[in-house]
């Protein structure tokens, strides 16, 4: 809060230094409206007292975005004409707030956002994301997320404040594993497990929910080394990870499509996003709703008995070159296992990384953790593991598709 010696004179408190209905407004005088002391265009009577840091420097301070008249009305208690002039008002109202907590325009958090974020103010309509089959669940939670929350103590919810800061959101571009300007702002969990105020990386913002508060997820691929938890999954004490938070430990990884290389990061939004957005269209970029499950930004099926083709497996092949894959230039037997077999990748790589405490370099190098729906133990031992023996090499007990490996070796 900013100290009154700073305000505009205009602006006064009692003569016990007490908040007073005639701090903001003066009943003998309306030249501003609404009996206001000041002109409030572009919040500067609220912004007297409420100071934020970088608010300045938001397109809620600074767009010249307008309404296009469709309802509902997004401003219906001021005359004000653009994002930037209504500024605090988009989202708060000093009298007859809906959301009292936070002097809400709505009781409804989402719909505090979606008035803005449904074409009719904001280029870009959020509220279909939201109503496809795997997203955010925004809409079923209500009253439940509560300012300044620990991650590790709330109650399970998501809302749109759990990801994005409204009064530090903004347009700037950052490079993995550091949080984009839309980012700014937001608590997290840090890689040890630590709460923090405010997130540096974007996997620090997922870790909230996707990690030591595991919010249960439907389908998940039944593991032979189950996790919820994706901190544990992508720590650098894992014996393999894909790189989120860290370069990943395989140093050779001929598959990749440039530009990446064995030392580049990736965002967890790289792989869990809208799969209809598009690269010039602002605002249609993250999780929040996708038609394919485990809300990815491109197919990956799972299961088993699955055609192999670009479309299958189109979240691999975004990073992993379809070709040097089915020709077998990192595994002797991929396109066996992939195309002849059909044979999901999933069944033998887990995307995400290996739990940390479970795990280890010999049995889950190169991401294997296998399906039980698919993959079972060898009959004659009862065993079920992947060996590696070093690079581009190594041997498993198992049981798929019919097939005994006791063991297969490789090459």
């Amino acid at each position: 809060m900013t100290p009154p010696t700073q305000w505009d004179p205009r602006v006064k408190l009692d003569p016990s230094s007490e908040l007073q209905c005639t701090t903001c407004h003066d009943p003998h005088d309306d030249q501003f409206g609404d009996f206001l002391v000041v002109d409030n265009i572009h919040s500067f009577l609220c912004r007297q007292c409420h100071q934020i840091a970088f608010f300045d420097q938001t397109p809620h301070a600074l767009s010249n975005r307008q309404w296009n008249g469709a309802p509902p009305d997004p401003w219906p208690h001021t005359d004000f004409p653009d994002v930037s002039a209504n500024a605090c008002l988009n989202c708060h109202l000093p009298h007859h707030a809906g959301g009292l907590q936070e002097l809400l325009t709505s009781s409804v958090e989402e719909d505090v956002c979606f008035v803005c974020h449904d074409g009719n103010v904001a280029s870009f309509n959020m509220r279909p994301l939201f109503q496809k089959p795997f997203t955010h669940p925004v809409q079923i939670f209500q009253g439940v997320h509560q300012a300044g929350e620990s991650p590790l103590q709330a109650s399970t919810h998501v809302e749109c404040v759990d990801c994005h800061n409204p009064h530090r959101a903004r347009l700037a571009s950052a490079s993995p594993p550091f949080v984009k300007g839309v980012l700014q702002g937001v608590s997290g969990i840090d890689a040890a497990g630590n709460p923090l105020d405010e997130s540096s990386f974007e996997y620090e913002i997922c870790f909230k929910c996707h990690a030591d508060h595991p919010v249960a997820i439907m389908d998940l691929i039944h593991r032979q080394i189950p996790s919820g938890n994706a901190r544990k999954d992508f720590s650098t004490a894992s014996p393999s990870y894909h790189p989120v938070e860290a370069a990943g430990k395989n140093p050779d990884v001929p598959s990749l499509l440039s530009p990446l290389t064995p030392a580049s990061l990736i965002y967890c939004s790289d792989c869990h996003n809208n799969d209809t957005a598009q690269p010039n269209q602002i605002g249609s970029n993250g999780p929040h709703g996708s038609n394919h499950e485990f809300l990815l930004a491109k197919q990956y099926r799972t299961g088993d008995n699955v055609s192999e083709s670009p479309t299958s497996y189109a979240l691999c092949y975004g990073c992993h070159n379809r070709s040097s894959i089915l020709n077998d230039v990192t595994f002797t037997f991929h396109k066996k296992h992939v195309a002849d077999e059909r044979t999901p990748c999933s069944v033998c790589h887990d995307a995400h990384g290996i739990d940390l405490n479970v795990g280890n370099p010999m049995n889950n190098a190169h991401l294997i953790n296998f399906d039980l729906d698919v993959v079972s133990p060898e009959p004659i031992g009862g065993r079920l593991e992947y060996q590696s023996s070093g690079p581009r090499a190594g041997q498993c007990f198992l049981s798929c598709h019919g097939e005994i490996h006791n063991p297969k070796q490789y090459p």
